[in-house]
């Protein structure tokens, strides 16, 4: 099952995500799994609340980075490791069978774990327009799905995850940051 994005629809201008570690930051604690972790930006973001920190990517991806803190799909899929917080941060508009790779990692939750998804909002200004000029609703260049909170609060429910969404206050609402509390 192909639960990875590919770098070629990876979005040219990836850099300013320095807001969306910064939110990200106050939601994890223990070991932390960061799947589709680009260059593992994420890591330099820790605090005192975090053990461990894991990103995974593509082998091209880690090369390309020269990330020592990621490993590959296939590594991760060989281990066994579970995590108390899962980061799937603009990652899953990007996969086609995110609904798949979603229960694959609830599986590596710890009792109590929490997941952590960033979405573009599909509701928002900019996406609702490009869905009114005639693109595909949900896709552009580099999104096969676009999501609401709607979308998001029903994935949560279909995993019997326990969900809180919330906005950036600085994203005008750009983007659903949604957390998920694996029900004990």
């Amino acid at each position: 099952m192909n639960h990875y994005i590919q770098p070629e629809t990876l979005p040219e201008d990836n850099k300013n995500l320095g807001w969306l570690y910064q939110e990200i930051l106050s939601w994890c604690n223990g070991d932390v799994l960061d799947y589709g972790c680009n260059n593992c930006n994420l890591n330099g973001y820790f605090c005192i609340n975090v053990n461990s920190y894991t990103g995974v990517d593509l082998p091209e991806v880690i090369r390309k980075f020269k990330l020592k803190d990621a490993i590959t799909p296939m590594q991760f899929l060989l281990s066994k490791k579970k995590y108390d917080t899962i980061v799937l941060a603009n990652v899953i508009e990007h996969i086609e069978n995110h609904t798949s790779l979603i229960n694959s990692l609830i599986k590596r939750l710890n009792k109590g774990g929490r997941m952590i998804i960033v979405v573009p909002n599909l509701q928002s200004t900019k996406k609702a327009i490009a869905s009114l000029i005639g693109r595909k609703l949900g896709a552009d260049k580099y999104h096969i799905h676009g999501f609401t909170t709607a979308e998001i609060n029903n994935l949560a429910n279909l995993n019997s995850m326990a969900c809180y969404n919330y906005y950036a206050p600085t994203l005008k609402k750009e983007f659903i940051i949604s957390i998920w509390n694996k029900r004990r």
